[in-house]
């Protein structure tokens, strides 16, 4: 005679699912699934690159097409190894010795892409429910000369407008205005050169210079001394320069804010610099 199948055993008490605390898991759960979506797009950004002297001379390399690329003055010519100490521009076809006056020229490249010039920061924040995170921001609202007489580097200064600065968060742009930076109440960064740089000799054509600059930053209301690293090449009647130094955000007396998403921020950050210079009649 065929027997029935066993009943299962009763269960006792209710599903953790069904419970309470299941109720407070599910609830984590989807508020950390909430979190990172808002995180990953609405926070979330591609990182930015620092400046390299490669990246500021691709800007002003001709393309396939004719001209160079992103800019709008004269279209150079790459060097060959006899050009040393100068390169030649295509439509005066004439050596451009490195002895003068050099402005900045902030219609070569482009801002939207970072491949103009443009003076910024680069500083560690902790933001809640995300982790460690890079905060860059960058103004194009710069401008600048330098001289050279013969070999050496005789005058720099740099002045930036940094209520210009832009980030991936509007939000910190509009919190430096009144807090950190305080860019209402010191709109402008400047760099002025204080001792002269000494080339040694004049650089052969299609070569990066490494220096160190020695002069004054001004930033936050406060001057201090400061060492740029340098790197430096000449493209035609164009001179690529990025330059990089730390920066103790108290020497400034710069406070660090934090509030809503940022828990904390590093006590130093890094100034970065990309500039093109075009030489002057």
């Amino acid at each position: 005679m065929p027997t029935s199948a066993p009943e299962p055993p009763p269960r006792h008490g209710r599903s953790i699912r069904s419970g309470p605390l299941g109720w407070v898991l599910l609830g984590a759960a989807l508020a950390s699934a909430i979190l990172v979506a808002v995180w990953w797009f609405l926070v979330r950004s591609d990182p930015v690159e620092p400046p390299s002297i490669d990246a500021a001379v691709e800007a002003l390399t001709p393309t396939p097409g004719g001209g160079a690329a992103a800019t709008t003055g004269p279209d150079p010519v790459v060097p060959t190894p006899g050009d040393i100490g100068s390169t030649l521009t295509a439509d005066e076809g004439a050596p451009v010795a490195i002895d003068g006056a050099w402005t900045v020229d902030t219609t070569i490249g482009d801002p939207a892409a970072g491949t103009g010039s443009f003076v910024g920061y680069r500083v560690d924040e902790e933001l809640a429910g995300i982790g460690a995170n890079t905060a860059v921001g960058r103004t194009h609202a710069v401008s600048g000369s330098l001289v050279v007489e013969g070999t050496t580097i005789t005058e720099v200064t740099v002045e930036a407008d940094l209520t210009q600065l832009h980030s991936d968060r509007p939000s910190r742009d509009r919190q430096l205005r009144t807090v950190g930076l305080e860019t209402d109440l010191h709109p402008t960064a400047a760099f002025v050169l204080t001792r002269p740089v000494d080339l040694l000799e004049v650089p052969a054509a299609g070569t990066t210079v490494t220096v160190a600059a020695h002069g004054e930053l001004s930033l936050h209301g406060v001057t201090r001394t400061v060492a740029l690293d340098i790197q430096a090449q000449q493209v035609g009647d164009v001179i690529a320069v990025v330059a990089t130094t730390p920066v103790v955000l108290a020497d400034h007396g710069i406070a660090r804010p934090t509030g809503g998403l940022v828990l904390s921020i590093a006590d130093r950050g890094q100034l970065e610099v990309q500039l093109f210079f075009r030489k002057q009649p």
